[in-house]
């Protein structure tokens, strides 16, 4: 449910960014650099994020992130001007990072190390769910109600299902439960990670990939509204992208476990998707091939938001999973900051997705490249072996 309500959320985004940019009087670039807060957030508070979710409680940092989050959006229902509006959305953005992935990830990998890939697989199903219901809800409630109205009450739908959520379903535990001992090893103290090749690799690769899926999920709505569809039809693609992301984490959780020695083949896998999926949206403008090329971008992003914090689990040991993951969050700024807003002034100066979709296909080839030096991860690793494989690669 976390997952569902929270990355989730961003599928929807699109239905808001015509009446937005209409009442406000801006182009579509303006209303697109939006999403860039769901970058930005993780970049200024994910690395202090993920030291309290290795040292405190994380059902605590969750509700707070939820009150943060359900505040912030009804606030932004009420914007009178656009960094009101600006305010508003970075304020989500910083919520959803106390409840969403980052925290939910390394609660995951810390609980079910021993199968870890079924636990964030299974946990991930909610954001396939919620790009499946929710996108018919947001179209229905557009169509009769304005954009004020609607975000009103998705922010009261969205708080009273978290904190119920939340407070029965997550047990309040001790951050020392979710530790994890390796004989002598100062693992706490341990802040090495930061200079393993793996660590770059796997997150700028992140980066290139995120990037490229929200830049995608974000053009959604002007570039069909374009092409004639209406927002019905639009809820289809978008629910199709979410069937197939969902089967992603389904195969995420049932197999990836018992492939841990093939990693790099099933990241080239997730990106061969995602480049087939945006080739197929910049040569199609027919239904069958906008249901086609939105069920493969949901297929790879959908695969990959389970199997990044695996990828990570399988070089970093679980106590510092949490800093590795918000380590991590900063590297999608750069590429965040420029390709949202970049995708608008294509569109805006265009009347066009196509070539948007075709610089994340470039950007998708040279994160395939950046796979392709990753180390070699063994299976089944124990946590010991781990830090004495990261003292080899740093010596």
């Amino acid at each position: 449910m976390c997952q569902l309500l929270s990355v989730g959320l961003l599928g929807v985004f699109s239905f808001f960014v015509a009446p937005v940019a209409a009442e406000f009087g801006v182009g579509v670039a303006v209303i697109n650099i939006g999403p860039v807060f769901f970058l930005l957030a993780p970049a200024l508070v994910g690395p202090l994020t993920g030291r309290f979710a290795d040292g405190y409680s994380i059902r605590s940092l969750m509700l707070i992130g939820v009150l943060i989050g359900v505040t912030a959006l009804l606030a932004l229902s009420t914007a009178a001007t656009l960094a009101w509006l600006a305010l508003g959305f970075l304020g989500f953005a910083v919520g959803q990072c106390l409840y969403g992935p980052l925290i939910l990830n390394t609660l995951l990998v810390k609980t079910y190390q021993a199968s870890a890939a079924r636990a964030l697989g299974l946990a991930a199903m909610g954001v396939s769910v919620g790009s499946v219901a929710l996108p018919y809800i947001v179209a229905w409630l557009m169509d009769t109600r304005d954009w004020r109205e609607t975000v009103t009450l998705l922010a009261c739908g969205v708080g009273l299902i978290l904190l119920v959520t939340i407070r029965v379903g997550l047990p309040r535990l001790p951050p020392e439960s979710l530790r994890v001992h390796v004989g002598a090893t100062n693992v706490v103290a341990d802040h090495s990670f930061m200079r393993r090749r793996a660590f770059w690799v796997i997150g700028i690769a992140a980066a290139v990939i995120g990037n490229a899926v929200v830049v995608a999920v974000i053009s959604y709505g002007p570039h069909f509204t374009n092409l004639g569809f209406d927002n019905r039809d639009i809820a289809t693609f978008i629910a199709a992208a979410g069937g197939a992301g969902f089967l992603a984490k389904v195969f995420v959780a049932v197999f990836v476990d018992q492939l841990r020695a093939h990693l790099k083949l099933i990241a080239l896998v997730i990106i061969g998707l995602l480049i087939a999926g945006l080739l197929t949206l910049m040569l199609g403008q027919s239904y069958r091939l906008a249901i086609c090329g939105t069920a493969l971008l949901g297929a790879a992003g959908g695969g990959f938001i389970p199997f990044h914090p695996y990828l990570n689990s399988a070089h970093f040991a679980a106590e510092v999973m949490g800093r590795v993951n918000g380590a991590q969050a900063p590297l999608m700024l750069p590429l965040g900051l420029v390709g949202l807003p970049l995708a608008g002034f294509v569109f805006d100066s265009t009347g066009s997705y196509q070539w948007v979709f075709a610089g994340c296909a470039l950007l998708a080839g040279v994160a395939a490249l950046l796979v392709l030096a990753l180390p070699a991860a063994g299976p089944g690793l124990s946590e010991t072996e781990k830090y004495q494989q990261a003292a080899e690669e740093t010596e």
